[in-house]
């Protein structure tokens, strides 16, 4: 018995060192020929140390705005995603490849906090950046959104950055545009392979874990068990179990709603 366990948890191990490469920040930003509704959207899971955040309501700018903040930033002064009275939405993904340095994209959050306080549209947003090229230190995947419709990501270095269109089907010919921590027009681009390694990465993890809880049922594993061997069920047990399964109804139907869900893993540098 206690070799299926050191067996078992080997596989954990496996699992939890394949799951490392599974942790990055990943964005969405998808224009509106891509939803059922025509309206543009963008979606983040933050990947990040701080397992602690909160939501402020910023007034000291232009334009008022609700942020998404490490919960001991009391000033609201690095932004990690938001949303400001004028419609304009902003989120982001590390990029490192886009920084001259390991330690590029410190003011990837203090970037988004003006951002949000300054502009209005994604033209506004387009021009900030021109304004502080060189002047920045940023290292990210921009996804941008606003009231008028139109939904972009914009990779950005500290002294360039580069526009891709969510509607553009030159860039985007399915009406969505996907970052993970890369981007496409770094100086070292990653190579194609990568996502094909992602992929496999992913499904053996998958293969794993579903691996693991069949092997758990098959030894006959429970919290606080241990080595010893399963107890069996009384006879009556077992017959009242069986009894109960005989009775199971149906789920009832339910009617559908829209469900809205904030991922934020508390893993890898901050984004």
């Amino acid at each position: 018995m206690r070799a299926k366990t050191r067996l078992v948890l080997y596989v954990l191990g496996l699992l939890a060192l394949a799951g490392r490469a599974l942790w990055p920040c990943t964005i969405a930003v998808i224009s509106g020929k891509a939803t059922p509704d025509g309206r543009p959207m963008i979606w983040k899971n933050r990947d990040t140390d701080v397992l602690n955040n909160k939501v402020l309501y910023v007034t000291s700018g232009k334009y008022p705005f609700l942020g998404l903040f490490n919960a001991d930033d009391n000033r609201g002064e690095n932004a990690w995603a938001g949303v400001n009275a004028a419609g304009f939405v902003i989120m982001n993904s590390l990029s490192v490849d886009l920084g001259e340095t390991s330690q590029s994209g410190d003011e990837n959050g203090t970037f988004m906090s003006r951002a949000l306080a300054e502009c209005a549209t994604v033209r506004d947003f387009e021009r900030l950046l021109e304004m502080t090229n060189g002047k920045r230190d940023t290292a990210a995947n921009f996804g941008v959104m606003d009231a008028e419709g139109r939904a972009c990501l914009f990779e950005t270095g500290r002294r360039s950055s580069v526009k891709f269109d969510a509607a553009d089907p030159r860039v985007a010919p399915q009406g969505y545009i996907l970052r993970t921590n890369f981007a496409l027009t770094a100086a070292k681009r990653p190579r194609k392979i990568c996502t094909c390694r992602c992929l496999r990465i992913f499904f053996m993890v998958l293969g794993i874990f579903g691996g693991v809880i069949r092997g758990l049922g098959l030894l006959g594993l429970r919290p606080g068990q241990g080595d010893r061997e399963p107890e069996q069920e009384p006879q009556d047990e077992q017959q009242r179990h069986q009894d109960d399964l005989g009775q199971v109804k149906a789920p009832e139907e339910h009617a559908e709603g829209n469900v809205l869900v904030v991922l934020d893993d508390d893993h890898g540098k901050q984004s």
